[in-house]
């Protein structure tokens, strides 16, 4: 697992906020970084978020957070704001598919985001595991993914970075939405000239390169969960959408080869047309709602969609996320039940039964818990 002393930012172990232990740190990326603690009045795990955004942010020698430059004040206690406003909103949401926020505080000249602490694996780790999933995995995991994102939408809130480092797959099989890129995406806005630091290539709709982010809304997150999509079915996320978009203004071919040609055969035809839909490079072409994505992307399943199952299974080792995702990822075997595949030849449907993951051993059920995780 990562430890602490690979960031020479981060609080150490034992330190102590209000009444929050930090035991270690789970992950940094480009907008501060994520620590596991303790909370001592209750004595249970939390995950803990810190605003310290790189290129605007230090810590001092002791523990407090200042801005790089006096030219960065303004822009960092702008982030320092939106920071403290996103986690007001998202403690509001309360859905068994949306990481739940607990609490926030500012302390240290900065602010932090209390949420709970998730046991699972990121979906980033279940693909580079397994390099693709089947139809029936993908069902199973993508129908409360979008319930999540619906109540998301339907309260005027963009998650603004849906990839699968920021999905969590529970011990159960449940997915759970994890970081959300809206304070990121405003002061990378705020400040400029970081915004495509601040950005997740290949799953980023082009929208999200304007810094004012007036051309965004639920369709970003629609292009993103798209994204996510054709990974699981190709075993590659798709070419980064600024690279597309320059294809089509010089009226050459999309870089990307279409769902529907990558998984014609595996897949359903109408499942892989809705994530071609999805992935319309311009935003006005693509479904607008949740309401008008799910029909499309669902309704060839809708009959038996109830029927996929997940169940846990043990694993013999913990998986390591890569510090670049900064998820601590878990061992958690995911066991999919999947659905007949009529569409298929017969010997081309999924076999009823197990999908085993990275490891079968049965001796061991030790998981590790993945917080919210940082581009």
């Amino acid at each position: 697992m990562m430890s602490s002393t690979k960031f020479v930012d981060s609080l150490p172990p034992g330190s102590t906020l209000l009444w929050y232990e930090i035991v270690k740190v789970l992950g940094k990326g480009g907008f501060g970084i994520t620590y596991l603690a303790k909370d001592t009045n209750l004595d249970q795990k939390v995950a803990i978020k810190e605003y310290l955004p790189k290129g605007f942010a230090v810590r001092e020698k002791g523990r407090n957070v200042l801005p790089n430059s006096p030219t960065d004040t303004k822009t960092f206690e702008w982030g320092l704001d939106r920071f403290l406003k996103e986690a007001q909103i998202l403690a509001r949401f309360k859905h068994p598919n949306i990481v739940r926020v607990m609490s926030f505080f500012r302390d240290s000249n900065t602010a932090y985001m209390v949420m709970e602490y998730e046991e699972g694996e990121s979906l980033d780790a279940v693909l580079k595991a397994k390099k693709v999933l089947s139809e029936g995995e993908i069902v199973r995991l993508i129908s409360p993914l979008l319930d999540g994102l619906e109540v998301l939408h339907n309260k005027d809130f963009i998650h603004r970075d849906i990839k699968p480092a920021n999905i969590l797959v529970r011990a159960n099989g449940s997915p759970v939405i994890l970081d959300f890129g809206s304070a990121r995406q405003a002061i990378a806005g705020h400040g400029g000239e970081q915004m495509t630091s601040l950005l997740s290539m290949g799953y980023s709709p082009f929208e999200q390169y304007d810094s004012t982010g007036n051309r965004q809304g639920p369709w970003s997150d629609i292009y993103a969960m798209g994204g996510v999509l054709y990974r699981a079915i190709t075993g590659a996320k798709p070419p980064d959408a600024a690279i597309r978009i320059n294809a089509r203004l010089r009226n050459e071919p999309d870089p990307m080869k279409s769902a529907s040609e990558a998984g014609e055969g595996q897949y359903h035809p109408a499942f892989l047309a809705a994530i071609d839909k999805a992935l319309m490079v311009i935003e006005t072409e693509r479904p607008q709602s949740i309401a008008d994505w799910r029909p499309l992307l669902l309704g060839c399943f809708s009959a038996t969609k109830d029927s996929v199952r997940a169940t846990p299974a043990p694993v013999a080792k913990a998986g390591v996320s890569s510090p670049s995702t900064a998820t601590a990822a878990s061992s958690v075997t995911v066991t999919w039940y999947p659905r007949p595949f009529p569409h298929l030849p017969e010997n081309r449907r999924p076999q009823q039964g197990t999908h085993p993951g990275p490891s079968s051993d049965p001796t061991s059920r030790k998981t590790h818990g993945a917080a919210l995780s940082l581009p």
